[in-house]
């Protein structure tokens, strides 16, 4: 989902809105973040006009090239008083190839379960993306 849309240029308001949807439904209260990440944020332009994609961005997935899993555990804390019991995944992702700019880049995801069970995006803590001239999401080349 991330990679088709920053390879776009522009959306329209309404592809935007639909976009909100699913990525609220993927990451929760990070979707808003995750958004601004993605597209430039033009407080000047008409609110009904085209969203922009941030063409100088990349945000590294486990679909590029040197980006991969090296962690995902689950942690369970038990209390004799059981409203403290907690259960939490954590799922880590790593660069591991030879390009200096994303030497020692890492990511991690902490998810929870709602309540119906399953995972649910949490937080995260590391580099999410990077931005400038030099990068885009060509930037590492997509694993086949």
């Amino acid at each position: 989902m991330i990679i088709d849309l920053a390879l776009r240029e522009k959306v329209s308001k309404l592809e935007y809105k639909e976009l909100e949807k699913s990525f609220t439904e993927e990451f929760g209260v990070h979707a808003k973040d995750i958004l601004s990440i993605l597209f430039i944020n033009n407080t000047d332009s008409d609110p009904e006009s085209d969203m922009y994609v941030q063409q100088n961005t990349l945000y590294p997935t486990v679909f590029h090239k040197g980006i991969t899993l090296t962690n995902a555990v689950i942690y369970k804390s038990y209390f004799e008083n059981e409203f403290f019991n907690q259960t939490r995944l954590s799922i880590k992702e790593e660069y591991v190839g030879d390009d200096e700019k994303l030497k020692d880049w890492k990511r991690e995801y902490i998810f929870t379960p709602n309540k119906n069970g399953a995972w649910e995006l949490n937080g995260f803590s590391g580099v999410m993306n990077f931005l400038g001239e030099d990068y885009n999401m060509n930037y590492l080349e997509l694993k086949r």
